[in-house]
């Protein structure tokens, strides 16, 4: 997630904006927070990462001051072309499988 995130900011003029490794943290804390994770290493990925005041990454970075309030609706889609980049690269696999 990290470099399709990375990749998805070089496209895009990113001054300002936080890291792939940032924004994939923050998302990973947000769905930590609505989801109860099983998985063994779960336990140690959640504890490196940290709880998330929100459910929300972007109010997460927001408040963390990793971006400005102004910023937050182009950091929001980007995010969500890197994503949706991945899941079609999953989708395209699975068809091809």
């Amino acid at each position: 997630m990290e470099r399709s995130l990375d990749e998805a900011l070089a496209d895009a003029e990113h001054a300002g904006l936080p890291d792939g490794k940032l924004i994939a943290a923050a998302l990973v804390r947000a769905f930590a927070r609505q989801y109860q994770c099983q998985e063994p290493r779960d336990a140690g990925t959640l504890e490196r990462l940290g709880r998330s005041a929100s459910s929300n990454p972007l109010v997460e970075l927001i408040q963390a001051r990793n971006v400005a309030p102004q910023d937050a609706l182009r950091l929001g889609l980007i995010t969500l072309v890197a994503l949706a980049g991945l899941a079609r690269t999953d989708a395209d696999q699975a068809a091809r499988a």
